[in-house]
């Protein structure tokens, strides 16, 4: 579906779908929002970097470290560069204060439970695991949702889930399978 669909359709959901995360009580409330900078095909998060630099947040991006994601704080755009697996990501690591934190998660399909698929490598699921109670949220395109996907036991759930015409809440979003409620 991806594939098919031309850029600048992606880029006007993708405004649409920022608007409303923007919009949303866990962006509001976060102080700290740890953000993915989008290939072509995703949710492009442009709108969010500028939101959060503009309203004075602190911004941090993955840094992939082996098998494991640091996030490191940035102050611009041009703090990225061309990193792993061609994804754009921090020069250096710079710690930052997690106050009030949100982690936007990017992400290949979800269900309406909150199950997520990324890429295959786990590292947002582990990223997850070693900071329970990190308020995450992912902003995804309808085509993308699904009645139900398979997770494994280590899958960890999206908090909210925002679509083009939804929004999804789920107050499990604990490690597994199962029962987290739209």
């Amino acid at each position: 579906m991806r594939k098919r669909i031309p850029p600048e359709v992606f880029v006007m959901k993708s405004g649409i779908l920022c608007r409303k995360l923007i919009r949303s009580d866990e962006w509001q409330s976060a102080k700290t929002v740890l953000l993915y900078a989008s290939l072509p095909g995703e949710v492009v998060t442009d709108l969010l970097f500028e939101d959060a630099f503009r309203s004075g947040r602190t911004v941090a991006v993955p840094k992939v470290t082996g098998s494991e994601i640091v996030f490191s704080r940035i102050t611009s755009m041009s703090d990225l560069s061309e990193g792993t697996f061609r994804i754009p990501e921090p020069r250096e690591i710079v710690p930052f204060d997690f106050e009030q934190p949100l982690i936007v998660l990017p992400g290949v399909a979800f269900d309406v439970t909150g199950n997520r698929v990324g890429y295959g490598r786990g590292f947002y699921d582990r990223y997850l695991s070693a900071h329970l109670g990190l308020k995450n949220c992912a902003v995804a395109y309808d085509f993308s949702v699904f009645p139900q996907i398979l997770a494994d036991e280590w899958d960890v759930r999206t908090d909210c889930l925002i679509t083009e015409k939804r929004e999804y809440r789920n107050d499990e979003s604990k490690p597994g399978r199962g029962h987290g409620s739209p």
